[in-house]
């Protein structure tokens, strides 16, 4: 359901055959499973070219594709603004276990601080991106996050 290669890529070395989008065509969906269910792999042309890409260019890779899934997971929690507490209680872990992901998120992308680490996100846009359509993701990014991503000249990088 999501578009970014960084799932694809996650989907894909978990064990998936194939991987489309949320806006593939039907008759693309179709032809995605009958590949798999006759032993094949699928991916769409557009995320097989930046799945070819990314494997090319392996050493060069996102810092963030260094995490754990769990890692990425409480990542994108602090992007989209929820508080350490919250992320505890929404994934059912304690305060002091999500504080040890964080920091070992911080110091495995070499990041200093939160507002780095939100800055990074928000560039590498490793949240749900809002649209207009009825499945819309709507992140709120708190004004403190919003300052943390301005560019030198004042203006917002997004």
């Amino acid at each position: 359901m999501y578009g970014e290669e960084i799932y694809a890529m996650r989907a894909l070395k978990a064990g998936a055959q194939g991987y489309l989008t949320k806006d593939s065509a039907t008759d693309e969906l179709v032809r995605a499973v009958r590949r798999v269910a006759s032993g094949g792999c699928y991916l769409s042309r557009g995320m097989a070219e930046q799945v070819a890409m990314n494997l090319a260019h392996h050493d060069e890779g996102p810092r963030h594709e260094r995490l754990t899934d769990r890692e990425l997971e409480i990542f994108r929690c602090i992007v989209a603004g929820q508080r350490i507490s919250d992320i505890s209680r929404c994934l059912h872990l304690s305060v002091k276990t999500v504080s040890t992901h964080k920091a070992r998120i911080l110091q495995k992308m070499q990041l200093e601080s939160t507002a780095a680490l939100i800055r990074y996100g928000l560039e590498n846009r490793l949240f749900p991106e809002p649209s207009l359509g009825r499945h819309a993701h709507s992140v709120t990014v708190p004004p403190a996050a919003r300052a943390a991503v301005a560019s030198p000249q004042g203006r917002l990088a997004f």
